[in-house]
């Protein structure tokens, strides 16, 4: 037995559930256990890691590992072909599937891609709505104590909700499948809570070992901003780094949405804004125009986050900064995804956010409990908004204070534009050796200025690149005075003989030239 938000459920699976594994064929060869549909194929073949993630999912379900399942996929990684894959799964088997997403344009657009939709409200099989409706006791009849639950984007999904709550009530004995390549929520926390089993259905590594994926290129500040602080113009961004180019620019406020599409246009780069202003007609038209290539640039607050497919897209521009690591994630995930004649994204961060939560494509590792995302989870008060009125705390998001309804938006100071050179960021031993050189000059030349030791140095240098500096990076007196601190350490803190001579050749691959012997 388990428990799960106040319900018990049984890890033991309705006997029904065996009428599931008849659209299933169990194959071993050795000691590998595949399971492979036999019902009607899906519209598109699955990918390798596809196959394995839908196996996974409902091998799980059928063995009794567990009820509720947190599926983790990268963006591009393609979610929803398998949640297509399992849909098509459980229709084979004669059962029901309801399907909840939290925004009104993803219905359409999962009803689009997965088999056997049909109007929600009715006896079809498969049914999608938003979670937002809220679930009601004639779904959960609908679906039987056999049907699954599919939720796009399950970091929405909150416990403290009312609408999470009903969803947990009213499908208590359902099998439940969520959706996210961020199992974290915006507060900071994991879905623990509400998922008993998570499945990694991809790597970052893996995508782009299969090309599903594009390389990423970063140009960032040297260190993170302050909230409301920009490295530079997007504007000009754009024009030095990323010119010509599709993709999207990240703002804060709807109002610097407006006006920087304004700014671009103006400038000759075509450019609309998206945010939640934006009517559906007029988002449609916008991005029909992009996929057309007609409209170069979208700049956006929270709109081009999730359940985006423009694989045409090649940059995005961060002009704000990103608390979370979900957010972070979401945002550069737009423009990861493969296309024809694209070999790389550009990432242009202009307040310094990937400091924090790490290149795009490096793997993570994922939990559902702690931190949700490693590296890259944050303080779980970011991304909350304090109530001047009454004090009360709540998601930001809302345009109202839920305890007293006082209105929260609040004029947004404009952002201040700092004149700070863009450097690329590169990853481990694969750094180019003119940007290792120019990285250990700045590092021999803070510890000069702070008066820290050439072993710091190379420590820092180590983390960066994998390997120790260059044996002729350090120069005679480097090696001189770090001889000598050696030494005074070591009498300082009566250590015994030879330790500085022994930290020495560790520390440089030699014994000191000067000193012979081990004094």
């Amino acid at each position: 037995m388990t428990m799960r938000g106040g319900h018990t459920f049984t890890r033991t699976l309705p006997s029904r559930l065996a009428a599931l594994t008849l659209a299933l064929r169990i194959e071993r060869e050795g000691n590998a256990l595949d399971v492979h549909m036999i019902a009607p194929e899906a519209e598109r073949p699955l990918w390798p890691h596809q196959n394995t993630a839908a196996n996974n999912v409902m091998r799980a379900w059928r063995d009794g590992v567990a009820r509720r399942q947190c599926l983790v996929m990268p963006t591009g990684a393609g979610k929803t072909r398998v949640a297509a894959e399992i849909t098509q799964r459980a229709l084979s088997a004669g059962l029901r599937v309801q399907v909840f997403t939290h925004r009104r344009e993803l219905v359409a657009q999962l009803s689009d891609r997965l088999p056997g939709v049909g109007v929600a409200g009715t006896q079809a099989r498969v049914q999608v709505t938003t979670l937002q409706r809220g679930a009601t006791s004639g779904q959960s009849a609908r679906l039987g104590r056999d049907g699954i639950v599919i939720i796009d984007e399950c970091h929405h999904l909150p416990v403290d909700q009312l609408w999470a709550r009903e969803l947990a009530e009213h499908f208590e004995h359902q099998r439940w499948l969520g959706l996210t390549a961020t199992p974290q929520r915006a507060d900071g926390k994991a879905l623990g809570d509400t998922f008993d089993h998570m499945v990694v259905g991809a790597h970052y590594s893996d995508m782009l070992r299969d090309k599903r994926i594009v390389p990423c290129r970063v140009l960032c500040p040297p260190e993170q901003l302050d909230s409301g602080d920009m490295a530079t113009d997007p504007l000009a961004a754009y024009a030095r780094h990323v010119p010509g180019q599709q993709g999207f620019v990240f703002v804060r406020s709807i109002s610097e949405a407006d006006e920087l599409a304004d700014r671009f246009t103006s400038a000759g780069v075509l450019s609309r804004s998206i945010t939640a202003d934006t009517s559906t007609r007029r988002r449609d038209l916008t991005l029909r125009g992009f996929r057309d290539g007609e409209i170069r640039v979208i700049t956006n607050v929270h709109t081009m986050t999730e359940g985006v497919d423009q694989p045409t897209a090649a940059f995005a521009i961060l002009a704000r900064n990103f608390g979370h690591a979900s957010t972070y994630l979401q945002a550069v995930g737009r423009v990861l995804r493969a296309a024809p004649g694209k070999s790389i994204a550009t990432i242009v961060d202009l307040c310094g956010s990937t400091l924090a939560h790490g290149l795009p494509t490096r793997d993570r590792e994922y939990s559902l409990d702690g931190r949700g995302i490693n590296p890259g989870a944050t303080s779980v008060e970011a991304g909350l908004v304090v109530c001047q009125a009454c004090g009360v705390t709540f998601e930001a998001g809302p345009q109202a204070c839920p305890g007293c309804g006082e209105a929260t938006r609040r004029e947004k100071k404009a952002p201040k534009i700092w004149s700070l050179e863009l450097a690329e960021l590169y990853s481990g031993s694969n750094t180019p050796d003119r940007a290792k050189d120019s990285e250990y000059k700045r590092l021999h030349a803070l510890a000069g200025d702070r008066g820290w030791s050439i072993g710091w140095v190379v420590k820092e240098y180590k983390k960066l690149f994998g390997h120790p500096p260059p044996t002729e990076s350090y120069t005679y007196d480097d090696k001189r005075r770090e001889h000598q601190r050696l030494k005074d350490v070591a009498r300082a803190k009566g250590f015994r003989k030879g330790f500085a001579f022994v930290r020495y050749k560790k520390l440089f691959g030699h014994p000191p030239p000067w000193d012979g012997a081990r004094r």
